[in-house]
């Protein structure tokens, strides 16, 4: 669980070291249908660089939670994005998996 919430703290603060290094460097984004969204550090980089750096008021606001082996599920609401093909606000379900204390693997579900 911690790295999750450490992505989640690093996200709203819109550090975006701080916030990949949550992550392996392998790690892989998927959408509910198992599209790959992202794939690999340099990717995340890339997408999450451009959220943070144009969204001043980027929030996201964890409403529930659990984790289940090296799984850990969050109701998140997230609002101020502004990325291309993106809506401005999400809620949303993440399934993140974590293994060896990094994210290895996230499944959004919208």
């Amino acid at each position: 669980m911690k790295p999750v919430q450490e992505q989640v703290d690093a996200y709203n603060a819109r550090d975006l070291e701080r916030f990949l290094a949550c992550y392996a460097t392998d790690v892989v984004i998927e959408n509910a249908a198992g599209d790959r969204l992202v794939a690999g550090e340099a990717a995340m980089r890339e997408m999450y660089g451009a959220l943070f750096a144009n969204s001043p008021s980027l929030s996201a606001e964890v409403r529930s939670q659990f984790t289940t082996g090296e799984f850990t599920v969050l109701e998140e609401y997230c609002s101020g994005m502004n990325l291309p093909g993106y809506p401005t606000e999400l809620h949303i379900g993440v399934v993140y998996r974590v293994r060896a204390g990094k994210i290895d693997h996230v499944r959004f579900l919208m």
